[in-house]
């Protein structure tokens, strides 16, 4: 009986994780890598800028471009996409990541674009870089999203999960600035605004990802319609 038990739950637990994943066809998997790649331009953009701003070595301007959000997200995003090409097959966990990726390129679309793009002063492989990912990347990625992954992978209880990516990379942020005292964004600058300030906007920070998410959540429920 406890092994007839047994068999039932593996089987049952092979089904969900069957439920929720998705075969991508070959334009997926194509466009995926495509994708990818994009990804790993903006990498070198960001970076070789820091390289030409400040006279620093190449490592250091590779650990200089990895302070940004923009940066270390395409980096993962490159990662999950790889693999998701590679393999041909979106998991349940691959759902989750790539709509935290698309949750935070939305945000941090906004914020580029509502806060930071008029301000100027930028290096010219930043334009284009920040052009690539805060623009072309997100609406490249939200086709792809719509396009091929799965309508049954997202519920509105993985919501917290894709806020989890921002919280952790809010948590490195800070780390980062008590070791040599950069903050690279100034709303985020305990120096400048106090720490009681930058926990406030954290935490809203946290919470405006969390209704973007709730968004695509929401949308990849009506598509299943």
């Amino acid at each position: 009986m406890s092994l007839g038990r047994d068999q039932a739950s593996v089987d049952e637990a092979a089904s969900e994780i069957e439920y929720y994943m998705q075969n991508l066809p070959l334009v997926g998997r194509v466009s995926a890598a495509l994708l990818a790649l994009i990804s790993c331009i903006v990498i070198c953009l960001l970076c070789l800028a820091a390289y030409y701003m400040d006279p620093i070595s190449y490592v250091d301007a590779i650990w200089e471009g990895f302070r940004q959000m923009a940066v270390i997200g395409a980096a993962l995003l490159a990662i999950t996409l790889f693999t998701v090409a590679i393999t041909g097959r979106l998991s349940k966990a691959n759902h989750v990541i790539l709509a935290s990726h698309l949750t935070a390129l939305v945000m941090m679309s906004l914020i580029y674009h509502f806060y930071y793009a008029n301000q100027g002063g930028f290096f010219f492989t930043e334009i284009i870089g920040y052009q690539l990912i805060h623009t072309l990347l997100v609406l490249l990625l939200f086709l792809w999203w719509a396009a091929f992954a799965s309508v049954r992978a997202l519920e509105y209880w993985d919501i917290p999960a894709l806020g989890l990516w921002p919280a952790i990379y809010l948590a490195y942020l800070m780390w980062r600035g008590s070791l040599d005292g950069g903050y690279i964004y100034p709303f985020l600058d305990p120096t400048l605004l106090g720490r009681e300030v930058v926990a406030l906007v954290m935490i809203a920070t946290v919470l405006g990802y969390c209704v973007v998410a709730g968004f695509i959540v929401l949308l990849t429920r009506f598509l299943a319609r």
